[in-house]
């Protein structure tokens, strides 16, 4: 089966999936089911798949296997450039994982793209 990547809206484009599928085509790979053939697995396209990708997010939230971040990209980033100032590594450091409700809920109404 072959699936395309294609959550990434500001890379992924007709002519970026024509040139995966024509790349693929001229290494000689073929696939038994995907994109332009069908079969019984699709949808073919990661997009297409993203309401059962958040039911299941949603399971592992409730079933306490895992946690919303809340982190912006900003300060994600700048945690990462004060590990790299102290020449360590960056790791997340789980900041999300302990949260109040009501913090959960101040840090929502934050103005952020998702």
């Amino acid at each position: 089966m072959f699936r395309i990547e294609d959550t990434d809206a500001e890379r992924s484009n007709v002519e970026s999936v024509r040139a995966i599928l024509e790349g693929m085509a001229w290494m000689g790979l073929t696939w038994d089911e995907g994109p332009e053939i069908g079969g019984d697995f699709g949808p073919y396209y990661q997009s297409e798949r993203r309401e059962s990708y958040r039911v299941a997010a949603e399971k592992l939230v409730a079933d306490g296997r895992a946690y919303w971040c809340d982190c912006t990209v900003a300060e994600l980033e700048a945690r990462k450039k004060q590990a790299e100032a102290e020449k360590r590594t960056y790791r997340y450091d789980r900041t999300c994982l302990h949260l109040s409700e009501d913090e959960r809920a101040r840090r929502r109404v934050r103005s952020r793209p998702t």
